[in-house]
């Protein structure tokens, strides 16, 4: 379907969960959760808007919470979504694929998980 769209110059809407296909295939992503629009953009500048943050446990304190997109706990810690420029933040960052965006967004206005003590 690639070779139609190039040659047709088509637009096509492929609606998927799995993000390896939209990696291979998407020029520019819509992204649409429970019928309200998200974030759209070229894949490379959607991408490019958010950073993933990796926070040992003894890092996660409820003053930076309100920076984090969609906290989940991680065998090592907490992993969470944060928009690209924010400085002064622990833990490390790197660079968010699709899958680790969406995977996030989707546990947006979640709390993260804290173990039972």
């Amino acid at each position: 379907f690639l070779q139609l769209v190039e040659q047709e110059q088509l637009t096509i809407l492929f609606s998927t969960h799995i993000t390896s296909d939209l990696e291979k295939c998407a020029d520019e992503i819509l992204y649409i959760k429970d019928g309200r629009l998200i974030g759209r953009g070229a894949l490379d500048a959607f991408k490019a808007k958010y950073r993933v943050i990796h926070l040992a446990s003894d890092q996660l304190t409820p003053a930076l919470e309100p920076e984090l997109i969609g906290c989940q706990r991680t065998r090592d810690g907490y992993s969470a979504l944060v928009r690209a420029g924010r400085t002064g933040l622990p833990g490390t960052q790197t660079d968010a694929d699709l899958e680790s965006i969406m995977i996030h967004l989707e546990k947006e206005g979640s709390p993260c998980e804290k173990p039972a003590v």
